[in-house]
């Protein structure tokens, strides 16, 4: 019942574009989702300041790293191989919804859905490339641009 696709070989252009694709999806899907509460009224954008402690955004790519080792090539590879691919994508992401529940703020419904979604876009991520190299590139840019940009 193994549905996962071999792991490509690494080399620096895999690593390269991956990293490209990772950057640039979750880039777009949260300014998208900043610009989307912003039109909806539910966020309010005084300023974009580019200012962060250093200890924060060295940490960023680390913690980044860290969750979609943990969520996606240990938890989602171990349930898609036990359950298969849709019930290991599903189940793996409502775990990381939960998990981050205890962020500051992240203990409401629409928060834990919100970051469970996520957790359905990076899983598919790390499915469809076998390695956490994008997901983890789109899980960093998703931080760095709601985190320190809004």
């Amino acid at each position: 019942m193994n549905e996962l696709a071999p792991r490509p070989a690494w080399s620096i252009p895999f690593v390269a574009r991956r990293l490209g694709v990772g950057l640039a999806i979750g880039s777009a899907i949260a300014a998208a989702a900043a610009l989307l509460l912003w039109i909806t009224g539910a966020y309010r954008l005084d300023a974009i300041e580019l200012r962060a402690p250093p200890l924060i955004v060295l940490g960023l790519p680390l913690f980044a790293w860290l969750e979609e080792l943990i969520f996606r090539r240990l938890l989602l590879d171990w349930m898609a191989r036990w359950w298969g691919r849709t019930t290991g994508l599903l189940i793996s992401s409502l775990i990381f919804g939960g998990v981050h529940a205890m962020n500051p703020g992240g203990l409401s419904l629409a928060a834990v859905v919100g970051v469970s979604l996520a957790g359905l876009w990076l899983g598919q991520l790390y499915l469809q490339h076998r390695r956490v190299v994008a997901c983890t590139a789109a899980h960093l840019a998703w931080n760095a641009v709601l985190g320190p940009v809004f």
